[in-house]
Parts: C-alpha cells; sequence; structure tokens
C-alpha cells in the first residue's frame, strides 16, 4: 500500500496490521507535497522516510509504487497507490503550474496542476506495465473517494432516505429532515433554513425557546445562487465570489431572523449568539484568514480564532468590543446560568458565565487559560495571557507566540521567553491529566483490548 491511509492511527490500524505487507506513505489524509521542505510524516512501515529523490509528493508516490512493482518479479501482486492528490494542501510544481498559465483564478490552477501531476503518475504505471508486458493481465482500477459538502440546490436532492446513501459523496444529496420525515426542499438550502428558523419563532413566540440554527454555508460545495452572486460582479476570483455570494446568503438569514425578534416585540428578551466553528480553509474556499496564519484543520489562529458576536438589547452593552479570549464552551455556561439550570457537580462545565464580564460586574479575564487538542495527530494549543503555546503534531517541538505582539504567529519565542514555556507546558500537562481519549475515535486506533471489526 502506498500513499494516503487515513484509516487508523497505528496500533492494530496500521496497514501492516491491516493485510499489507508493504506500506510506504502517511497514515494521516493531509500531508505537504515538499516533504523535503516541510513537515514529514512519511514512513515506511513504520519507520521515517528521510530521503525523496522526488522532490513532489506525488511523483514520489509514483516512483515508490513502479519501483514496488518491479521487486516483485513474476508473482501476482496487489497494489493500493492511494495519491493524497488534490487532497489540500494546495501545492504543485511550478512545471505543472506553468501548463495552466491560462487560468486566472490562482487555486482551480493549482488544483489543475496537481491532477496533471496525478494523471502523469498513473500514465507512468500503466506505461511500466506495458513495458514490463503485464498490462493484459492486470486489472487497473481507478476512482475518487469522495465529491463536496451537502448540496445547496433543491434539485440536486435527490435521495430522499438516508438508506439511499451509499458513501459520503451520496449524503450531499440526501433530502433534508424535519425530526424524522425526509422533507423536500424547494429553495436554496440557506435560504430553507432561514424560513425554517423564521417560522419556529414565530410558532414559540408565546413561551421560552431555544434555536440552534446552525447554517452550513459557506461549507464546500461552493454554489451560489443568482441572486447573490450578482451583488459580488466586482469579484473577478469566480471562487472568491461564490465564497462571497454564499457568505452574503447567511447575513440575510441572520437579518431575516432579527427582523422576525423585533416584529413579535421579543427581541429585548432574547439573547442571540453568532460565532463559526473554525477559520476559513483559505484553498478550498478563497477565503481569507490574514493576518492570521494557518485555517481550518489546525490550531494555528487562523484555525481556532473566529468572529463571535453576542446581542441582548438592554443586558450587553452595544457596541462592546470584549478584549479577553472567550470560547464556545462559555456559550453553555452562559444559558445554564441565566436559565437557573441546575448543574452536577461531579460534572463540572468547562465554559465560563460570561454575562458578569460582559456587564462589569466582573472586572478581569474569564479564563486564566484556554486549551485546544487534536487527539488524532497529537497537536495542543495553550492560550494563557498574550503568550501561546502550540504544538502542531506529535513529535514536533513546541513553540511560543506572543500573540500581543506578532498575532500572525511569525516568531517563535521558545528560546528567548524559556519561563513562559515552561509555565504553559506545565499547565497543559496539568489539563491533560484530567481528560480521558474520546468515547468516540472515528477512525483512529481502538482501546486496547477492544476487538477490531474486519
Amino acid at each position: 500500500m502506498i500513499g494516503k491511509w487515513h484509516l487508523g492511527d497505528g496500533g492494530i490500524f496500521h496497514p501492516n496490521q491491516r493485510g499489507f505487507d508493504e506500506f510506504c506513505g502517511m497514515l494521516s489524509g493531509g500531508h505537504t507535497y515538499f516533504p523535503g521542505t516541510g513537515k514529514n510524516q512519511i514512513q515506511r512501515n513504520g519507520k521515517p522516510v528521510t530521503k525523496f529523490p522526488s522532490s513532489y509528493l506525488t511523483d514520489f508516490f509514483t516512483d515508490e509504487a513502479i519501483r514496488w512493482m518491479g521487486a516483485k518479479d513474476e508473482k501476482p501482486f496487489f497494489l493500493y497507490l492511494s495519491y493524497n492528490a488534490p487532497h489540500t494542501p494546495m501545492e504543485a510544481t511550478e512545471e505543472d503550474l506553468k501548463a495552466y498559465s491560462h487560468i486566472e483564478d490562482k487555486n482551480r490552477r493549482t488544483y489543475a496542476a496537481m491532477i496533471r501531476a496525478l494523471d502523469c503518475g498513473v500514465g507512468r504505471v500503466l506505461d511500466w506495465l506495458k513495458t514490463e508486458d503485464k498490462d493484459s493481465n492486470t486489472l487497473v482500477v481507478f476512482l475518487s473517494d469522495n465529491g463536496g459538502g451537502h448540496r445547496y440546490f433543491p434539485e440536486e436532492l435527490t435521495l430522499q432516505n438516508t438508506d439511499a446513501a451509499r458513501n459520503e459523496s451520496d449524503s450531499y444529496k440526501l433530502w433534508i429532515m424535519r425530526d424524522h420525515t425526509p422533507v423536500k426542499t424547494t429553495q436554496y438550502l440557506t435560504d430553507e433554513f432561514s424560513d425554517e428558523a423564521v417560522s419556529f419563532i414565530g410558532r414559540h413566540k408565546a413561551e421560552p425557546f431555544f434555536l440552534y440554527l446552525a447554517y452550513n454555508a459557506p461549507h464546500s460545495p461552493l454554489q451560489a445562487s443568482e441572486k447573490y452572486l450578482a451583488r459580488f460582479k466586482d469579484i473577478k476570483d469566480g471562487k472568491r465570489r461564490t465564497y462571497a455570494a454564499m457568505v452574503s446568503a447567511v447575513d440575510d438569514g441572520v437579518g431575516e431572523v432579527l427582523a422576525k425578534l423585533r416584529e413579535l416585540g421579543i427581541e429585548e428578551n432574547t439573547m442571540m449568539v453568532f460565532l463559526s466553528d473554525n477559520g476559513g480553509p483559505t484553498s478550498d474556499n478563497a477565503s481569507d484568514n490574514r493576518p492570521l496564519r494557518g485555517g481550518k484543520g489546525s490550531l494555528t489562529e487562523g484555525g481556532i480564532r473566529v468572529p463571535f458576536a453576542a446581542q441582548w438589547p438592554g443586558r450587553i452593552p452595544k457596541g462592546l468590543v470584549y478584549q479577553h479570549p472567550v470560547i464556545s464552551l462559555d456559550i453553555l455556561a452562559t444559558i445554564a446560568a441565566l436559565a437557573n439550570a441546575p448543574l452536577d457537580p461531579a460534572r463540572p462545565l468547562d465554559g465560563v458565565n460570561l454575562m458578569p464580564f460582559l456587564t462589569g460586574e466582573k472586572s478581569g479575564a474569564p479564563h486564566d487559560a484556554l486549551y485546544f487538542r487534536m487527539f488524532d495527530i497529537g497537536a495542543y494549543a495553550v492560550r494563557g495571557g498574550g503568550h501561546k503555546l502550540l504544538i502542531e503534531a506529535k513529535n514536533t517541538g513546541a513553540r511560543l507566540y506572543d500573540l500581543k505582539q506578532h498575532v500572525g504567529e511569525t516568531k517563535d519565542l521558545a528560546g528567548p521567553k524559556p519561563e513562559a514555556l515552561a509555565e504553559l507546558e506545565k499547565r497543559r500537562i496539568a489539563w491533560e491529566a484530567q481528560l480521558i481519549a474520546p468515547v468516540f475515535r472515528g477512525l483512529e486506533t481502538r482501546k486496547k483490548g477492544q476487538a477490531a471489526k474486519p
């Protein structure tokens, strides 16, 4: 097996333990395409690979496949060549990029260049089979693993029942659900969700209610109706224009919700919170996180620092810009306090009631520190005061940043400020000691003693 595994992080789920005699690639889903110059997690049968005859990863995987087939002599073989291209990050060689210099959209040009490298790789494998007179006795199968996200246009939602979805790509074509009943949509999906939210508020105006309105926009696939696209004719980048249109649809929807609250006379008694779940995946949808570094799927500021706005007329001061770090976990703690909901002392909340801090009843910061962990890749971040500790992956050193001075995380202060680094590392270790491993670990290694399914 050569290339992207993404079906378990080792142990009984390592490729060598799942039927593959040899493995060369990465256990994760994504990887830099220039492993000789960046973070490298390529391994061969559990041991790190440090030398790359081909500097571009797609070419390296092709070379490895041809080398492996050549060593099989006349023996029957099975080869699973799993290119990660065109998975993010969007990186291509200059040679491949030049072939598409006519494509103005930078992201589209890079995508095409990455596909070109993959095509060349598949061609080289087929050429080798022909040269060795093995093509007539070899079955070659080529396919992609997935498409985009949930579709936005009603005519593309063609599957009514969940059991009709055989893979992830199919799931994006499912009808939406109302409770347990599939519903056929008639509008652009963002508009559909906005209308449903407004309807819900109208039905429950006379009683306390909680509404979680989770737009999927601007998640992929990048799709917008002409109504919203027409607002951004000045944006030349097609991907950026569609992204802006999708965000504009969300803006309209939020506006409709606020207007409904005012119309019903309940705005003064309703707390509304708006936030994003992560930073923008810049290469996928042309979002722009600058001056922050990184994006979705990382613990850099571009991945975890997101818009967070709250409104409660008469309770939260109008125009307040709160400077201390907060986290989405604070929403539950705040709502629980406002609703006088009983809490289990044995299961304390990680969040903090923000209202006393927003109204000025309490001074200082709600949190001594904020903690982040990506269990599957061994990444951590600790934000304490103006400093931030960052460990981006297993077996990588800890870095220290002063976010007040360098919000873009451009200057590592681990050397000049060892005491600050040691303090945050001490906090990280103490915090993690309170945690358990995720109960649902997806495709990761199962707990010791837990049977693996074949």
